[in-house]
């Protein structure tokens, strides 16, 4: 009877643990941060960031078939702490924040890689959704993750040349959940 005893209390705390890997947690709006970087005149690097990231995020390490994404950070947000620069970046030739509020990305697959975790998804830009992959990892419960992407796909300053705004942009992930 104690082994029976042990046992289900050993299954109850299986069953209890994969429950807490397997729910989606609320992503941190304060906390959470899209850095990008992208070269200038072929010279300078602009720096910048979006907050107010909002969603879902579930990385389960032991089964990742049944891992999600589902994320959008605010578009007006932009700051690459130039105020002029910024308000032109929320206009239509750039984000367009009026007509698509949300970059938003939701994922399709994941899986593990020598020194981490890739997920594959759909990112959508100013109305435009591509596949994007992010290679990532987890730190202290914290998705980290790189990856660049080619403005011009997403007729992001599709009327400014790429020698005065370099075509790739660099984008670091810290997404924190509550």
């Amino acid at each position: 009877m104690l082994t029976m005893k042990i046992t289900l209390s050993l299954y109850s705390l299986i069953l209890f643990t994969l429950s807490l890997n397997l729910q989606s947690q609320s992503i941190d709006s304060q906390k959470s941060i899209v850095n990008f970087e992208l070269d200038n005149f072929s010279f300078n690097t602009v720096e910048g960031s979006f907050k107010q990231m909002t969603g879902t995020l579930n990385i389960n390490t032991t089964n990742l078939a049944q891992s999600s994404i589902n994320a959008c950070i605010a578009a007006e947000t932009v700051n690459t702490n130039n105020p002029k620069r910024d308000e032109h970046l929320r206009r239509e030739d750039f984000f367009a924040v009026q007509k698509f509020p949300q970059i938003c990305f939701k994922s399709q697959s994941f899986s593990k890689t020598g020194t981490g975790y890739l997920v594959k998804g759909q990112l959508t830009l100013k109305g435009i959704t591509k596949e994007v992959s992010i290679p990532f990892n987890l730190e202290n419960g914290v998705f980290k993750g790189q990856l660049s992407i080619n403005r011009l796909a997403f007729n992001v300053g599709a009327d400014y040349g790429t020698f005065t705004i370099g075509d790739e942009v660099r984008l670091s992930i810290s997404c924190f959940v509550e």
